[in-house]
């Protein structure tokens, strides 16, 4: 009888472990992957930039990335495949030109797990 509660208590453990584990596991997972597209938007602002000479405005914005940019017909774009590109906790990318411009930070970034731009959980490319 011993064993049995013995066997059922490290079950219980393994699976406190084990579930948390694996919630650990998948915030990392959505940060690596807010960081490759980020990396990805970033790469396709620069071409955006070499093709047309400006970056895309902020009315414009990410979304001029995915199709190609009026006037420009020799360009190469769409930079990015889809329009309305959001981060792995369900949010639009934030883009902001100005920023990256004036300050060489990057102009893309994602609010993070909390949803709130600003704050000390937003991610860029940087590590």
């Amino acid at each position: 009888m011993e064993v049995v509660f013995i066997l059922i208590g490290l079950a219980f453990v393994q699976g406190i472990i084990t579930v948390g584990f694996k919630s650990t596991c998948g915030e990392y997972g959505r940060t690596d992957a807010a960081k490759t597209d980020i990396a990805n938007i970033e790469t396709a602002l620069a071409a955006y930039c070499r093709d047309c000479g400006r970056l895309p405005s902020p009315s414009e914005g990410l979304d001029a990335l995915s199709q190609r940019p009026a006037g420009h017909h020799d360009t190469l774009g769409p930079y990015l495949k889809r329009a309305g590109i959001k981060d792995p906790w369900g949010n639009p990318y934030v883009y902001d030109p100005d920023r990256g411009a004036i300050t060489g930070e990057h102009s893309v970034s994602s609010a993070g797990p909390d949803g709130i731009a600003g704050t000390a959980d937003d991610i860029t490319a940087s590590p």
